[in-house]
């Protein structure tokens, strides 16, 4: 049947070739610049795929007469390029590179949904759930940041609280005072600090305010054995006037909730005037 057999006289293949010890098949040249190579083809094209090994320790993988991967001296790996860069002082990487950027894909099974893609197009950088599902942060095999499915940033916590019904955009949640601080840290050469900015319009083309708008406000939340929905403390700052061109009049207005009550009462405020009621 035309069957070859080395080292077995029941060959299974066209070419078999079987040993007791460890089965090598050798490829050498004795010309420098060369390529060893292992070519596949079929007698429906003239394309080829192949695995070529060349004179510099580089492993090229090759489908339809173009090379697709390649593995360099350094086992770096190259998928979309010939020379995989780092440009990060690593060990080893991977560099897939593609005329309108590249990505990886991990899917579950066979799924179109149940995917996450890492990727880079441009200047941009994409980590992509395509599901409705969570983007979860591990350091040492414990989750540290999560964003959840509705966007949300939860860090410490992997589920949103929602204070007085109202879930947030970002929850730090901590058992100490170490894991429950927010800073902002400058350190610039100047006379100038740090700073945390509340705005408010209307709409998303900069609505006007009105009188009476409320800007933002700072709330203060308590545990009362039940839940986390009573505002102990309020400070908020509202339009105190009639808002126009470069015009934006303001007031601060202080809030404490009283003993035995659920709301916080305004106790004071200092009006766009300056002047302060108690």
């Amino acid at each position: 049947d035309g069957k070859v057999g080395i080292g077995t006289n029941s060959p299974s293949q066209l070419l078999t070739i079987s040993s007791g010890t460890d089965t090598q098949l050798l490829l050498t040249t004795t010309n420098n610049t060369a390529h060893n190579r292992i070519n596949f083809t079929n007698s429906g094209t003239s394309a080829s795929g192949g695995l070529w090994y060349s004179a510099d320790n580089r492993m090229e993988f090759r489908t339809a007469d173009n090379e697709r991967m390649r593995i360099d001296s350094s086992g770096n790996v190259g998928i979309g390029t010939t020379s995989p860069s780092d440009h990060n002082s690593f060990t080893r990487i991977i560099d897939i590179s593609g005329s309108g950027g590249g990505a990886m894909y991990c899917r579950t099974g066979s799924s179109t949904s149940n995917v996450a893609i890492f990727g880079q197009s441009g200047s941009d950088v994409y980590v992509i759930n395509k599901a409705s599902g969570n983007i979860r942060f591990n350091i040492a095999d414990t989750e540290k940041v999560r964003i959840d499915s509705s966007g949300r940033l939860l860090i410490g916590t992997t589920s949103s609280e929602a204070f007085n019904g109202t879930p947030s955009a970002l929850q730090i949640e901590g058992s100490t005072d170490a894991t429950t601080r927010l800073s902002l840290f400058r350190t610039q050469n100047d006379a100038s600090g740090s700073v945390l900015v509340f705005a408010k319009a209307r709409n998303t083309s900069h609505a006007q305010l009105q009188d009476d708008d409320t800007i933002g406000k700072i709330e203060w939340y308590g545990a009362d054995g039940n839940d986390t929905n009573q505002r102990a403390a309020i400070i908020a700052a509202e339009v105190d006037g009639a808002p126009t061109g470069n015009d934006m009049p303001g007031r601060l207005v202080f809030s404490t909730t009283p003993d035995g009550a659920a709301t916080p009462v305004e106790r004071a405020r200092i009006d766009s005037s300056g002047n302060v009621g108690i």
